[in-house]
């Protein structure tokens, strides 16, 4: 009868971390678009956050030892100093995007020889922009024209090219 009860118990407990793992699977982020630009890798992913919603998020890898600038940071720069890391993305006709981002991690701001004024940036490594989007129900197949610009810079090494609108063409299909 034990011997029963304990093959019960572990098949239980076998169907229930399948059904988890499958539940996660589900919410987990797609890579949509990566690419490598300029010493900095991003990548766009998608992860549904609700029945009709989906955060898009880029992720902007730049080289070890590199940071990235801040969204808030003036198109120019500050004196010609710095590019704002930017992740635009145009509303599709069948969905909503949010008009604010989420960033992380936050921005700090630090003092170099090239300007005695603090720069806005992120600490070195990836930062990610993530956007909601709310698709509308009858959207089947949604493509969303996304644009990026960045700098990234190292202290000691120096600053890469700017990327200055770079386009990609997103597609959704099957995200939901």
């Amino acid at each position: 009868m034990k011997v029963r009860w304990y093959a019960l118990s572990g098949l239980l407990l076998l169907t229930s971390v399948a059904l988890l793992s499958q539940q996660r699977a589900a919410k987990a982020e797609l890579t949509l678009v990566t690419f490598r630009k300029n010493g900095v890798q991003v990548a766009v992913l998608a992860r549904p956050t609700g029945e009709q919603t989906v955060a898009i998020t880029a992720v902007f890898t730049p080289q070890p030892g590199f940071h990235m600038y801040s969204v808030d940071l003036p198109a120019e720069g500050i004196d010609g100093l710095g590019r704002p890391t930017r992740f635009e993305l145009a509303a599709p006709s069948t969905g909503e995007l949010s008009p604010q981002f989420t960033v992380t991690p936050e921005e700090i701001h630090v003092v170099s020889a090239a300007s005695p004024e603090p720069m806005p940036v992120y600490p070195a490594g990836p930062v990610r922009l993530t956007r909601q989007l709310r698709l509308d129900s009858t959207s089947s197949a949604v493509t969303l024209d996304a644009r990026f610009s960045y700098m990234s810079c190292d202290d000691a090494r120096g600053c890469t090219v700017p990327v200055r609108d770079h386009h990609e063409r997103i597609d959704l299909k099957g995200i939901r």
